[in-house]
């Protein structure tokens, strides 16, 4: 009997022994690398590792957009399980609600990533991490910050949450600045804490730095400015750009209203926009000394030639062009002098018809200028035809047409070269820059400069943008907006297009203001009152930054501003 049941035992205790020994090599053997598979996605994750997009800098090598470090914290919902209180925990360190932090985790259950939040301080995860919460991931990733602000909005531009460039330099240079993140095989444990490195599946590659020709330091100036003449003639708005003549590139552009880049929760497109190049302006007066080059071309006049005015208007087709008052007989120089819209409508219509559209179209007016920012608009010219008398007689004086702020920066940036058109950029050493090429004869280029100096004298519409030691060159424009009952004589926008010095040109720029209000009852706003002055102040600066020595004096005056 003993014998029986111990051949019994024996017996079982074998058969349990081949079981688990059979057991054991079907797992070892047939179920080994399905095993293996899963104990795989269960302890190894595939890593990203982020990588920085790279710097804006100014050309002095300032900081204009860098990218900081922060945190994201992640789980996988389906594989958590935490109390009450855990939650509780997590959604203090995050300054969250924990009734909504449970509903979230609740809700997504059925997902295997979830992102609690984003953009975190480091002292952040060291709180999360010391919870020890089973589930919960403390990524690196890297949030942009813009040192400059505002001054610099329009400029820099902004990126998404993911980095990605949305305005401004960010989003034209964006392939250029963006990185490629890199993953690696990593080992955690239960709670998701990191064991060790398996292996890299593939190297990050860190965005590359983009260097600006822009001056922080003008910059800074041009936007105090522009607040500055908003403030004072409760304009809606006001736009400054600041070119280096030798190479064209962009020193400063400003525009007020801007907006905080480092805070987009909120934006509106008013603020946004950068108006020197999306706006269509007409431009009004300054687009004289064009018609003067017209002139000049002509063959059949000089800087001399005498214009008669009087009786200070004249009717073309029942429409009545006037003068601020009778400047009786003009010179060319005179009619630029005193922005005589009679003289530029009697030089216009004794030119040729397509004199005028020849110039509009080498100057740049129908052509993008290609600057890289984003939301680059064109001209637009009126479908009227040229021949017709009254069409050329409001385009002589900038009306019927229109431009952006950049493109009659650019036409400017013309004449100051001696009538090379020179390629503006807001690269440093921009390697794609084009050759300058040659639209007008450097005479008469130089021609059309020595004029505008007057413009400038005691005498012109614009002796307040006259600079002690230094022949400025300039124009003035004073645009009437349109309403709903036509052009207003109430509402403007005030231009004043700067070069300085007048021999060997070192800076341009362009001031535009629009809305100005008078500050008292019958005062008039012009370019040469509101804009003209905001150019002397910055380019001022701009003189002593680089250091240039008086080689002119010219008398500055308070001459009288007409309206122009």
């Amino acid at each position: 009997m003993n014998d029986k049941r111990h051949k019994t035992a024996v017996f079982c205790f074998t058969l349990v022994t081949a079981l688990l020994v059979g057991q054991m090599g079907y797992i070892a053997i047939v179920e080994r690398y399905f095993l293996q598979d899963q104990s795989k996605m269960q302890s190894e994750r595939l890593q990203k590792i982020p990588v920085h997009r790279g710097m804006i800098y100014d050309r002095l090598g300032e900081p204009m957009a860098i990218s900081t470090p922060v945190i994201a914290v992640t789980v996988n919902p389906s594989r958590i399980d935490w109390s009450e209180e855990d939650i509780g925990a997590v959604a203090r360190i995050l300054k969250q609600d924990a009734d909504e932090l449970s509903a979230k985790l609740q809700s997504s259950k059925s997902r295997a990533f979830l992102y609690l939040a984003r953009r975190q301080p480091p002292q952040v995860a060291l709180a999360l991490q010391q919870l020890e919460l089973d589930g919960l991931d403390i990524q690196t990733e890297y949030r942009r910050y813009y040192p400059l602000g505002e001054v610099a909005a329009h400029l820099t531009g902004f990126t998404d949450i993911d980095e990605r460039g949305l305005e401004g330099l960010e989003r034209a240079f964006d392939a250029h600045l963006d990185g490629e993140l890199g993953s690696r095989r990593v080992l955690r444990d239960r709670k998701g804490r990191l064991i060790r490195d398996v292996r890299y599946e593939s190297l990050p590659k860190f965005g590359e730095d983009l260097v600006t020709s822009i001056d922080s330091r003008l910059q800074f100036l041009a936007y105090s400015e522009l607040q500055k003449v908003v403030e004072e003639y409760r304009a809606e708005s006001a736009s400054l750009i600041l070119l280096d003549v030798p190479t064209g590139g962009v020193l400063a552009l400003a525009n007020v209203p801007s907006y905080n880049p480092n805070n987009t929760s909120d934006l509106q497109w008013e603020t946004v926009r950068n108006r020197m190049v999306t706006d269509l302006i007409e431009p009004g007066s300054t687009y004289k000394p064009f018609v003067a080059l017209a002139a000049l071309e002509s063959g059949r006049y000089s800087a001399d030639s005498e214009i008669d005015t009087n009786p200070g208007w004249t009717v073309v087709r029942s429409k009545t062009i006037e003068d601020p008052r009778n400047y009786g007989v003009l010179t060319l120089r005179g009619v630029l002098v005193k922005s005589s819209q009679v003289g530029s409508t009697r030089i216009a219509l004794d030119l040729d018809g397509q004199a005028l559209l020849q110039v509009h179209d080498r100057i740049g007016f129908n052509d993008y200028v290609l600057l890289g920012l984003p939301g680059e608009t064109i001209g637009q010219l009126s479908g009227d035809d040229i021949s017709k008398p009254l069409t050329r007689a409001t385009m002589s004086y900038g009306y019927g047409f229109s431009i952006t702020p950049l493109q009659l920066a650019r036409s400017y940036l013309t004449i100051a070269s001696g009538g090379l058109q020179r390629q503006i950029s807001i690269l440093l050493n921009d390697e794609y820059r084009e050759s300058d090429f040659r639209v007008f004869n450097e005479h008469h280029a130089l021609q059309i400069l020595d004029m505008l100096a007057g413009v400038v004298g005691p005498t012109g519409t614009a002796s307040r943008s006259s600079i002690p030691g230094f022949q400025v060159a300039g124009k003035t424009g004073t645009v009437r907006k349109i309403s709903a009952n036509g052009y207003s004589d109430q509402h403007h926008i005030t231009l004043f297009v700067g070069i300085v010095p007048m021999k060997n040109p070192q800076f341009l720029g362009l001031v535009m203001v629009d809305g100005p209000k008078p500050r008292v009852e019958g005062e008039k706003v012009s370019g040469g009152s509101v804009s003209a002055p905001v150019f002397k102040r910055v380019a001022t600066r701009a003189l002593q930054l680089r250091g240039l020595r008086i080689h002119s004096t010219v008398a500055g005056g308070n001459g009288r501003d007409d309206a122009a």
